[in-house]
């Protein structure tokens, strides 16, 4: 899925700052705009190459803006393809001592700001919601490091729907994001099948789940064709699991996500056939090919995917390099690779041909790895029953 193009896009008002003469768009200025701030703008090719769709470039010419006359330039690309934003306004003077930027989403309102003022010195100042508070300052190009984490919200419980609010001041996702978060907690059993949503308009938001022994369980960032996130997994063990609501925006970014949001968590299965982790089939060996067939009676993909899987297990090496297939005609393959320390070391959907799965990694560390041979179709979806052929290769 593709990120949100305003960060792609201020690549390109980076590179006008670092060489801005001689980039002249289309539309040109008018008549009464001087030449620097025509030679300021982004092209309307370079525009339109970043925001999916045409773009209008309008140059506006001088303005007065918070008691400065900055030159004014518009981008219009509301029919742009990926349009959380409908237009771009950009203030700057001659030198780039100011240069800023406003974001405009399709109903018209302020729904993001930055400031690149002084690029020549190193600062960086990202703000939101249309607002100068509360903003982001970076040194150069670094990641403002050592917030706080974001502290717990409260709990929830199977069933339940959240209303919560992700601000500039939240503290970060754990040690998994470095970005605005709220955290969650809810007892959970071994093999209960859980589905945790989190949707937002203005928000990309960003889910990840920590399990009672501080690993990551799952993370998703966008579910679908949109910018909400969801997990759907097995849980590994009984406990308390931390859900990190988040946004995929870290602190330091071109724009740094706020906004209402609404969380919701249940369980569509507990233990048992169907409902907790797959049985092991067997071993393999590199170089072995094994045939095998999901069923609905099968479990599911360990604690990474509430699907039908066959789980096979193999000894490794660290430094090995493991090229693991899955493929099928009549089912979506989805391959995951859990490391002797009960970690994931790789997933893959659609890495083979077609609707195949093909993951290739080099190993961490010794000891017995497992393979799960799953599919994309989620038991809530519901259940496929097929044939397939799994190969493992390493040296």
């Amino acid at each position: 899925m593709r990120r949100k193009w305003v960060i792609i896009a201020a690549v390109g008002v980076l590179v006008v700052l670092a060489g801005c003469s001689g980039i002249l768009g289309d539309d040109g200025g008018n008549g009464s705009s001087p030449d620097w701030c025509a030679t300021g703008q982004i092209s309307a090719e370079q525009f339109q190459g970043t925001s999916g769709g045409e773009v209008t470039v309008n140059v506006e010419g001088l303005v007065e803006r918070d008691g400065q006359e900055l030159c004014k330039i518009t981008y219009d690309y509301s029919d742009s393809q990926l349009s959380q934003y409908s237009q771009l306004e950009l203030y700057f003077n001659e030198d780039f001592s100011t240069y800023e930027g406003v974001y405009y989403g399709p109903e018209g309102n302020e729904a993001a700001t930055f400031d690149f003022s002084g690029m020549g010195s190193g600062g960086v100042d990202t703000t939101t919601g249309g607002s100068d508070d509360g903003g982001t300052t970076t040194g150069g190009s670094d990641v403002e490091q050592n917030r706080d984490v974001a502290s717990l919200e409260g709990t929830i419980s199977y069933g339940d729907t959240i209303q919560g609010e992700l601000t500039a001041d939240d503290g970060v996702a754990g040690e998994w994001r470095e970005a605005s978060a709220d955290a969650y907690t809810f007892q959970g059993s071994s093999g209960d099948t859980v589905t945790i949503s989190m949707e937002s308009d203005p928000v990309d938001t960003y889910l990840f789940l920590e399990g009672p022994n501080g690993n990551l369980v799952a993370e998703n960032d966008d579910s679908g064709f949109s910018l909400n996130s969801e997990i759907a997994t097995t849980l590994p063990q009984d406990g308390t699991y931390t859900i990190w609501a988040t946004t995929y925006s870290t602190y330091g970014s071109i724009s740094v996500d706020s906004g209402p949001y609404t969380l919701s968590l249940a369980r569509s299965g507990t233990g048992g056939g169907g409902g907790g982790s797959a049985d092991v089939e067997g071993s393999v060996a590199y170089g072995q090919s094994i045939n095998g067939r999901l069923t609905p009676d099968d479990g599911n993909a360990g604690a990474w995917r509430a699907a039908q899987a066959d789980a096979y297990t193999f000894q490794g090496s660290s430094g090995d390099t493991v090229t693991i297939s899955m493929r099928s005609e009549p089912v979506d393959t989805y391959l995951f690779l859990e490391g002797p320390n009960g970690n994931l070391v790789a997933e893959n959907d659609d890495g083979g041909f077609g609707l195949n799965s093909q993951l290739r990694t080099t190993l961490p560390a010794d000891g017995t790895y497992t393979i799960w041979a799953s599919t994309f179709t989620m038991r809530e979806w519901g259940e496929v029953s097929g044939a397939y052929t799994l190969e493992l290769q390493g040296n």
